[in-house]
């Protein structure tokens, strides 16, 4: 369902939250008068005062929405978003989501997409990533599946303060990277996923067959179909080289065959894999 949300019907609400204690509370720190501010960054607080259309999805299924800039966003089941009619008048392409959705954002380097989801911001420049950010849940996710998007909290007011609309601040992520943000500590995980999936044609994979090729031209190739960044020591693996058929293998099972035919090791180490070897004769 769709419903328009008025200035008006925002400042009943704002009065509403205050009394609540939904936006400021103050917590004693311990010492006799000293308190520590807290912030929430709720949806109903970072919606307020804004004139925003909301969309709520109620039904059994995601559903698509499409934005003024052409951006598609799958929303998820039991969850809202909030969005302005049009970005024309603002230096930012901002939505706000409670829940989960995966966008699909149109590239417009000038205006860059941000998604509010209570402490975390992610803004892309065009590309296609999910957040799923439930407020029950003690943990905010952010997939990317094609391109670039940086992640940050929102507690983090210098990071938004000095990025420019081109440029990219925060954690970086990029695809088959998920960052995981633990609420509680605020802690920043940024992992690949369990299953990666190639960001090529599916025909790259298709010629994933190699003889007597030296490894450094087969890691270099799997890096480019997935999107992730394979890290070597092109100095100890100048003499390796491979003869293998990775059609129809995974991510990892291409890595393991690879690896076990040079007799070396991997470690995946901040959402990048890390090759370890001793070299070849």
């Amino acid at each position: 369902r769709v419903r328009r949300i008025t200035r008006r019907h925002w400042m009943a609400a704002a009065v509403l939250a205050g009394i609540m204690v939904l936006g400021v509370s103050y917590f004693p720190l311990g010492k006799a008068g000293q308190y520590k501010q807290v912030v929430s960054y709720s949806y109903s607080r970072l919606t307020a005062e804004r004139s925003l259309i909301e969309q709520v999805n109620t039904s059994d299924k995601p559903i698509n929405i499409m934005l003024a800039d052409s951006s598609i966003v799958e929303l998820s089941v039991n969850s809202r978003i909030s969005y302005p009619r049009s970005f024309d008048s603002a230096g930012t392409r901002d939505v706000y989501l409670s829940g989960e959705a995966f966008f699909k954002v149109t590239k417009n380097p000038n205006l860059p997409f941000r998604v509010f989801s209570n402490e975390l911001v992610t803004k892309v420049l065009g590309t296609s990533c999910r957040v799923r950010s439930f407020e029950k849940d003690s943990v905010i996710q952010v997939i990317v599946k094609t391109g670039k998007v940086s992640v940050y909290s929102q507690a983090e007011k210098t990071l938004k303060e000095t990025s420019t609309p081109d440029k990219l601040s925060g954690i970086i992520l990029t695809p088959n990277q998920q960052l995981t943000y633990r609420k509680e500590g605020q802690q920043f995980q940024k992992v690949l996923l369990e299953r990666p999936s190639m960001i090529v044609p599916v025909a790259v994979d298709r010629n994933m067959v190699y003889e007597d090729t030296r490894v450094e031209e087969v890691f270099d190739q799997i890096s480019k179909a997935y999107g992730i960044n394979i890290v070597y020591d092109l100095e100890l693996l100048k003499n390796c080289t491979v003869t293998a058929d990775l059609r129809n293998e995974s991510f990892y099972d291409k890595l393991d065959l690879l690896c076990r035919a040079i007799g070396a090791g991997y470690e995946v180490i901040d959402g990048q894999v890390v090759i370890q070897s001793s070299g070849c004769q």
